[in-house]
């Protein structure tokens, strides 16, 4: 389940950085190298405060211990 996240994460960063960057107007269209490093960028801080997040999920509801 977790890898099937970051792929998600993955291709809605691309999608993402891929929209900026047409949105700008540049008459070449956007560069791939540009929108690669774009969504890597979004990438990382989505998983960044996706790890944030989890993480204080879990210190709220903590496990039933067995």
């Amino acid at each position: 389940m977790r890898i099937v996240v970051l792929i998600i994460l993955a291709l809605a960063s691309f999608a993402v950085s891929r929209l900026l960057l047409a949105l700008v107007g540049d008459p070449e269209g956007p560069n791939l190298l540009i929108t690669s490093a774009l969504a890597l960028i979004l990438f990382c801080t989505a998983a960044g405060v996706r790890a944030v997040v989890a993480r204080a999920r879990r210190r709220r509801n903590p496990a039933p211990s067995e």
